[in-house]
């Protein structure tokens, strides 16, 4: 081993070091928040039995692919009885594990772009110390890891001394990036075409290029037959992913609003090193065109993250990239002097509080969640009502499999306010009364259609001793004892 490998061993080492010392403190230090209430209850299911549909509740859940709660599911199952820790973290320690090896793959991917020894390490350190980088990578979402068979398949791709066949790896890793999570793979093989076009034309004509190209057509292919369900799968892309880009409405000002979303998101897990890689992109984008190129797809994410920060984690690389190039510059080399060791800390600071900042939006209703879920743990025949609160089943029904290995039937409403006037008290009686507007068959349909959808859960409960009624309803006082009374929900232990 020679001294560069030794010096890069030593750095990749301390990257590891770094990574634990920041995401093992605060792996518990949140509650789930938003979408991970939602895998961690399908990874639980998973841990049944694999299914090439996932499930959540018995119902297929189209809009997800397998290959994430496969392995995080396994992956559950050897943490449960090694480890005594809190619920989340059985589930987000994957993640952890996935963003150590993403770090390592660009690390390697930068070199193979002949970025500068000294730039690799100084991009790199601002990639994991990046507030969007550390909580996705600290979350159960599957954005880690498909980032991880992104970054690898670009490696495969780009490495030049490598010979052809490495193309059809690259295109198998992107298949894997796809049943990791969809369409997101398609960044892989947009970023490849970006690259050869700018640096390797000739390349764009080479067959086994061609072929590898052709990954995701044939995963789409795949999931068709796995699916087989042809209106479902329609909708699933274009109401789910192609949707994405116009899901809050046609109109101007809807469309705004969600750019305006985006920006917000953005702002508070990278705002600070968006602003500083800005002016790192307009002074040395030609020091290297495909990172140039990387940088500007931001623009996908824009137009269709919402307040979901995690879709810019494929553009952190980028990001870091230029935000370097920003503090050290490129003149007689890479400088780091007292100037860049400063503008980094306050850059770093800045960006940590206003994440900080971030987490506050989310953690109140988040902590409201898991306090729900917590109480109704061990209580049978519940009745959850009203607003999408998958958070609270996900801290009931979760802790009970944790405890016994199963959990407790509950019945489960899920209403859009606008579109449903009947009072939770009608269903509470007669949870299956006659509702042409409802559906009991179709889970899916609440992530695609929730503006307009009704979702009954099938139950075999019959009589209800808990009601959960979550939204601005009338307080069912004189149903039962008020156990729990908020703005946002009311917990009833009803008479029967």
């Amino acid at each position: 081993m020679n001294t560069e490998q030794q010096n890069e061993l030593l750095f990749l080492v301390f990257v590891l070091v770094v990574t634990l010392s920041i995401q093992l403190p605060i792996l518990n230090a949140w509650p789930f928040i938003t979408d991970e209430n939602l895998y961690a209850l399908i990874i639980a299911e998973q841990m049944d039995g694999k299914m090439l549909v996932p499930t959540l509740f018995g119902y297929e859940a189209l809009w997800k692919p397998p290959l994430f709660f496969w392995v995080y599911a396994d992956a559950a199952s050897v943490l449960y009885p090694l480890l005594d820790l809190p619920i989340e973290g059985y589930f987000r320690l994957p993640t952890i594990f996935f963003g150590i090896l993403s770090a390592w793959a660009l690390y390697y991917l930068l070199k193979a772009l002949q970025v500068q020894e000294k730039l690799r390490y100084i991009t790199l350190i601002l990639y994991v110390l990046m507030p969007l980088v550390i909580y996705t990578n600290n979350s159960v979402l599957m954005d880690t890891m498909a980032h991880f068979f992104i970054l690898l398949s670009l490696l495969f791709y780009v490495k030049k001394d490598w010979p052809s066949h490495r193309f059809l790896a690259a295109g198998i890793l992107v298949m894997l990036a796809f049943f990791t999570k969809f369409l997101l793979a398609a960044m892989a093989p947009l970023l490849a075409v970006g690259y050869f076009f700018l640096e390797d034309r000739k390349t764009l004509r080479h067959p086994l290029f061609l072929l590898s190209l052709l990954a995701i057509p044939l995963s789409l292919g795949l999931h068709y037959v796995l699916v087989n369900d042809p209106e479902n799968f329609t909708m699933l892309y274009a109401t789910d992913m192609i949707g994405n880009f116009t899901r809050h409405g046609s109109d101007g000002s809807t469309v705004l609003a969600k750019l305006v979303h985006s920006a917000q998101g953005l702002f508070f897990v990278a705002g600070v090193w968006l602003f500083l890689s800005f002016f790192g992109l307009l002074k040395y984008w030609k020091t290297n065109r495909f990172l140039a190129f990387w940088y500007l797809l931001i623009a996908i994410p824009i137009f269709t993250a919402g307040f979901r920060p995690w879709y810019f984690l494929p553009l952190a690389p980028a990001i870091a990239y230029f935000s370097a190039m920003a503090l050290t510059g490129v003149k007689e080399g890479i400088r780091i002097d007292r100037f860049a060791v400063f503008g980094a800390l306050l850059f770093l600071l800045s960006s940590t509080i206003l994440a900080q900042l971030f987490f506050w939006t989310l953690l109140d209703s988040a902590a409201e969640h898991k306090r729900m879920g917590e109480m109704m743990v061990g209580k049978g025949n519940m009745l959850l009502f009203g607003n999408y609160w998958i958070g609270t089943i996900a801290y009931k029904v979760l802790n009970e499999r944790l405890e016994t290995g199963t959990y407790n039937d509950f019945g489960w409403m899920v209403v859009a306010p606008q579109s449903f006037t009947e009072s939770p008290r009608d269903y509470i009686e007669d949870y299956y009364r006659e509702n042409p507007d409802i559906n009991d068959e179709n889970i899916n349909r609440i992530y695609w259609k929730y503006e307009e959808e009704i979702f009954r859960k099938r139950t075999n409960v019959t009589n209800f001793d808990y009601a959960v009624i979550a939204g601005e309803y009338e307080l069912l006082d004189d149903a039962g004892t008020v156990m729990y009374n908020s703005s946002a929900v009311q917990v009833i232990q009803l008479n029967n």
